[in-house]
């Protein structure tokens, strides 16, 4: 079996982003279902929706109230939308609280790929724990300015955006059939 190569292309601030990140790991799981010996290999790469944010100090219900009415100008309706896509996918929304930009939280990511490899930048992206020296780190904000600057010559304007095999572009928030219908694809090539 091949092993199924993803580059997941997010904004760790994007609410779609983490549901899209739940319904891929849902297809994996499905997937894995029907074949059992499937090989998943996910890496994921940073985007900015706001790259003008600081790094703290904004309000969450505004930032999300800017972006959602950004997508159709009406709040509430977006947020419903949101709230049910985070519940259908197993997870809970929480617009309470204060937030910034996502670059420090993106160079923890880009350090344990380049350390450890794609499980431990899930095992990361799952805890975000304890990694003050990679936030004062340069080298590692500046691997994560250039992974954004690749996405935007590769033609990402938004996210999540998943390339599989380096081929097949997944974009938005898409169920896990989607994702099926894509690794099937892998397979008969």
């Amino acid at each position: 079996m091949t092993v199924i190569k993803i580059e997941a292309v997010t904004d760790l601030l994007c609410p779609w982003c983490y549901v899209g990140k739940k319904n891929l790991e849902r297809a994996i799981a499905q997937y894995r279902a029907i074949d059992p010996s499937a090989e998943f290999e996910v890496v994921w790469k940073p985007f900015y929706l706001s790259p003008a944010l600081k790094s703290t100090g904004y309000d969450k219900r505004t930032i999300y109230k800017t972006y959602l009415t950004a997508l159709s100008g009406d709040f509430a309706t977006q947020l419903t939308r949101v709230t049910s896509a985070f519940a259908d996918a197993g997870i809970s929304l929480n617009i309470a609280g204060s937030m910034g930009n996502s670059r420090q939280a993106h160079k923890l990511l880009a350090l344990a790929l380049r350390r450890n490899g794609p499980a431990a930048q899930n095992r990361l992206l799952e805890t975000l724990d304890d990694a003050r020296a990679a936030l004062d780190d340069d080298r590692t904000g500046k691997a994560v300015d250039e992974d954004v600057l690749e996405a935007k010559r590769a033609g990402i304007t938004g996210v999540p955006t998943f390339t599989v095999q380096g081929r097949w572009r997944v974009g938005g928030n898409q169920e896990p059939d989607v994702f099926l219908r894509v690794f099937e694809k892998v397979d008969e090539a």
